[in-house]
């Protein structure tokens, strides 16, 4: 299998919702929280194609209830 490895997100550059959550789990001090938060915002690699995408965007769309 074909891995490639996730790109977190820097701190210094989380936005809106998810740079609210990474703050509060370092005020919280749960340093793990805040590394996963990093990495859900992050992008990963489609190791076929080659193709960058956002994690969380992609979780997003995948999960996205079907409104009727």
């Amino acid at each position: 299998m074909d891995r490639r490895e996730l790109r977190p997100t820097p701190f210094e550059e989380l936005s809106g919702v998810g740079r609210w959550m990474h703050e509060m789990a370092i005020r919280d001090g749960d340093v793990v929280l805040a590394e996963g938060i990093s990495h859900l915002f992050g992008k990963a690699e489609y190791p076929r194609c080659a193709s960058v995408f956002t994690i969380a965007d992609e979780y997003e769309a995948t999960n996205c209830p079907i409104l009727r």
